[in-house]
């Protein structure tokens, strides 16, 4: 395979992996009751459901983390007032 990136590398998709997470696992839900049982093969359901919202919980976090320091960024050089250009849009 061979990745062509207009600038540098992981400039554009080939630095991006789509970000999306769901429930569940790769096998179907019926291929892993037979390996497992019902009542493991639940439990592994919501262990992945618990997995979304570990990673939900994180992106908000860092969500939250990013927009302080911004906030902090901003009053420290005086863009908050308007007495600087902002160094964020």
């Amino acid at each position: 395979m061979t990745v062509l990136e207009a600038r540098r590398i992981a400039w554009g998709t080939s630095g991006r992996n789509g970000g999306f997470v769901s429930p569940g696992w790769a096998a179907r839900g019926d291929q892993i009751r037979k390996h497992v049982g019902t009542d493991d093969a639940k439990m592994l359901f919501r262990l992945s459901m618990e997995g979304v919202a570990m990673v939900s919980d994180a992106i908000r976090d860092r969500a939250r983390a990013t927009a302080i320091a911004r906030l902090r960024l901003s009053v420290f050089c005086g863009t908050a007032a308007g007495s600087a250009l902002p160094l964020f849009k």
